[in-house]
């Protein structure tokens, strides 16, 4: 039976080393160049944009696999001495701590708690990183030892831990330690303690263990000083420490108690010691790295471009304006063409070849009006239309409906709706309104909006730009919406020949899957914060674009598909800024600043996720600009109903969003 090779979207950061060597798309490494150099660095993106990806290379299995493979390490070798350990933070149990919590806890066992966390972290990064040395020694090869940093020496190790053990950062917890292995068990022990506690299998923590809690962030920077004392490890070699699902923390504040916000503050505090002997690689989703992160006991707040740099993949992927260069659609492709290589489709690898460049636009307004009846009833011209000009259009529409669709929409304009008498167009000379190639590219996608509306047909979508597009530049969205197409093609197939053909998959297939894809997406915003303001708020933007591009029979401003509002007026309404920043931090919108019409004016513009498009009807694609808009219709489609202030009443010393 035929497979879906995009079954498991998350397949790279599940699957085992080796298989991650076939899997993974080295198409982001070029563009993230701060990932692997010296310094903390915030890994910020969607779910699904791939961070878990980045961070899973610095892992010494995978290091290793590449080795074994005969494959070179795609990192480029200036920055490839390194060695890594982390915490997954959902996966290593620290999620449990929640447990110990309860509505009675008071304040002051809340920071205790907290500072048991800062402890834990600091076993479960030491554990990893000495298995992660255990691992280079029994597994690396002279040639991956050296180009790691790595020495192979029991003499040493023993001593790095005896010297390690009695520093005055453990409390005493680890003296008489004598040996590389003592250590690794005695700090596996300390981990297993709390595990214990934090499941409730004992009433609470050994003295031993609550009198001999670590400051965090200090005992890794020790370790890493001493592998490089002792000479386990070169001088140079670069320690990372990796922390994933850092978003996981704030889930923690419960019964009111801010735990989990002061678990961040903890992990800040790691990082602000700004010390050259660790590099932090935290890997976040957006909404959850906190504007001014704050740093645990202080006023103070890390300082970005000083404690921190950001890697932004959602940032690096997105389709800049006004620019040529893409680097999704590289990734995009380099990674299908993988998932198939590794299935049953090995020799069909191409995503051109799969599904295609898609219908043109002519086809597309073809497919949705196919009886001449329905061709000259979408054109809806006004009702002043003279005849010479109604039958132009009407012939036409027999051959070339979006054509005719645009000329309606041309005259429109041109006599403001019938109002002034113009001159029908010379056919032998040329169509105006095809004539002006801008302002017909700008209006496409409006056209054929209005021509699927006006005969109940759904918007068709295929090809390799439309599955791109829809992405948005997000990879998880780009395996949804192929895994749903893959879906639409096996259901298609059933009962026929056992062998794959799919060159390419029929545009209505891919339509179909698409469809399904988007309502299932909009379906998935009953997830995180805010979820049901958020998806009534996103229902309420995608019926209004709809309504507003197909009532404007003039195509007078094809932007309707997105709005823009002033910063200034932004910043005042604090409660519409925090929410459309949550919307934005889960992806249901996205953002950006832009140049104002008005001179010396500061805007943002919003625009839905574009995998939202086809639940909605609507165009994914933006050429005008969007909609001006007041706050107070913003407020008004959250449901929120306030006066706008006036301008000179707002804050003028207030941060500005977007500087």
């Amino acid at each position: 039976m035929a497979t879906n090779p995009f079954n498991d979207l998350y397949l790279t950061e599940a699957i085992g080393a080796n298989k991650f060597v076939d899997l993974f798309s080295p198409k982001l490494i070029g563009h993230s160049a701060a990932f692997f150099e010296p310094g903390n660095v915030v890994l910020r993106g969607l779910q699904g944009s791939g961070k878990t990806m980045l961070l899973n290379l610095l892992k010494p299995e995978v290091r290793l696999a590449y080795a074994s493979a005969g494959e070179d390490f795609p990192v480029p070798k200036g920055v490839s001495k390194f060695i890594a350990a982390g915490i997954n933070l959902r996966k290593s149990g620290v999620m449990d701590f929640g447990q110990i919590i309860e509505e009675k806890t008071d304040a002051r066992a809340v920071k205790e708690l907290a500072l048991q966390f800062g402890d834990f972290f600091n076993y479960w990064v030491i554990s990893d990183l000495m298995q992660t040395i255990t691992l280079f020694l029994n597994e690396g090869g002279p040639v991956l030892l050296k180009g790691v940093g790595i020495k192979k020496d029991t003499v040493i190790l023993n001593e790095f831990a005896e010297k390690l053990s009695c520093d005055p950062c453990w409390f005493g917890w680890l003296d008489g330690t004598k040996t590389f292995d003592a250590l690794s068990a005695k700090v596996q022990n300390r981990i297993r303690t709390y595990r214990n506690y934090i499941n409730l299998n004992i009433a609470e923590l050994p003295l031993d263990v609550t009198e001999t809690k670590t400051v965090i962030g200090d005992p890794i920077l020790k370790v890493a000083e001493r592998l490089r004392m002792a000479g386990v490890l070169d001088s140079d070699t670069e320690v990372f420490i990796r922390v994933d699902q850092y978003e996981q923390l704030p889930t923690l504040n419960v019964f009111r108690k801010n735990f989990g916000d002061e678990c961040q503050q903890l992990i800040h505090k790691a990082i602000s010691a700004r010390d050259a002997r660790v590099s932090y690689r935290i890997g976040t989703r957006n909404y959850a790295w906190p504007v001014r992160p704050g740093i645990y006991g202080t006023s103070d707040v890390l300082e970005l471009k000083r404690d921190y740099s950001v890697v932004d993949i959602d940032e690096t992927l997105r389709r800049k304006e006004n620019t040529s260069t893409w680097l999704f659609p590289q990734f995009a492709e380099d990674i299908f063409t993988r998932r198939l290589k590794a299935s049953e489709y090995k020799n069909q690898s191409l995503l051109s070849q799969v599904v295609g460049q898609g219908l043109s636009a002519s086809e597309l307004a073809k497919q949705y009006v196919r009886t001449m009846d329905g061709r000259v009833s979408m054109l809806q011209p006004p009702n002043e239309m003279p005849a010479d000009w109604r039958d132009l259009l009407e012939r036409l529409a027999s051959a070339e409906p979006l054509s005719a669709k645009l000329g309606v929409a041309w005259y429109r304009q041109k006599s403001k709706n019938g109002k002034i008498a113009i001159a029908i167009p010379d056919v032998s000379i040329g169509l105006p309104w095809e004539e002006k190639r801008y302002w017909r590219k700008e209006r496409i996608d409006q056209a054929l909006l209005q021509i699927a509306s006006n005969n109940k047909q759904r918007l068709i979508w295929s090809g390799r730009d439309d599955l791109l597009g829809l992405s948005g530049g997000n990879i998880l969205v780009f395996l949804f919406l192929c895994q749903h197409v893959w879906d639409a093609w096996l259901r298609d197939r059933r009962g026929s020949e056992a062998s794959p053909r799919i060159l390419p998959i029929r545009p209505e297939i891919q339509s179909q899957g698409i469809w399904e894809a988007s309502e299932e997406w909009f379906k998935k915003q009953s997830e995180g914060t805010d979820a049901t303001r958020r998806r009534s708020f996103i229902r309420t933007l995608g019926q209004h674009f709809y309504t507003e591009l197909t009532n404007d029979k003039s195509m007078s401003y094809p932007g309707r598909n997105g709005f823009s509002l002033n910063n200034e007026e932004l910043e005042n309404a604090q409660e519409l800024n925090a929410f459309l920043n949550v919307c934005v931090g889960f992806g249901d919108l996205y953002s950006a600043k832009h140049t104002s019409k008005q001179k010396g004016e500061s805007r943002v513009k919003y625009y839905l996720a574009p995998i939202l498009s086809p639940n909605f009807k609507i165009p994914y694609v933006h050429i005008k600009e969007p909609q001006y808009i007041r706050v107070d219709v913003a407020l008004d489609w959250l449901g929120i109903n306030k006066p706008l202030p006036k301008l000179k009443e707002l804050a003028s010393k207030q941060t500005k969003l977007w500087e």
